[in-house]
């Protein structure tokens, strides 16, 4: 889903303009962005929690060169599903 659909979706459901709903979206979005930034975990309750994870140095050998390459350390964004929203998503059926 793009965030054009989700707009339009969360606009007739709510009843509001699309103006509005990507307004606030924009802005849920800049908020999540600056809290990770500053190294901070969001939570939002009965969905999840979004976090990073330090990723150490690894090695890594591309299929096609000779030599394995050395992949820095960094941080990664993680999310973790509230327990009732993982349930629900293990129970759908796998993509073909």
């Amino acid at each position: 889903m793009h965030q054009r659909d989700l707009v339009r979706d969360l606009a007739r459901e709510a009843g509001l303009p699309q103006s509005q709903i990507k307004a606030c979206l924009d802005a849920f979005l800049e908020g999540l962005s600056q809290e990770l930034q500053n190294d901070r975990d969001v939570e939002i309750p009965d969905f999840g929690r979004f976090h990073l994870v330090d990723q150490g140095e690894r090695r890594v050998k591309p299929p096609g060169h000779a030599e394995a390459l050395t992949v820095p350390a960094r941080k990664r964004l993680a999310f973790e599903p509230h327990r009732e929203l993982g349930t629900r998503l293990e129970t759908l059926a796998p993509n073909p």
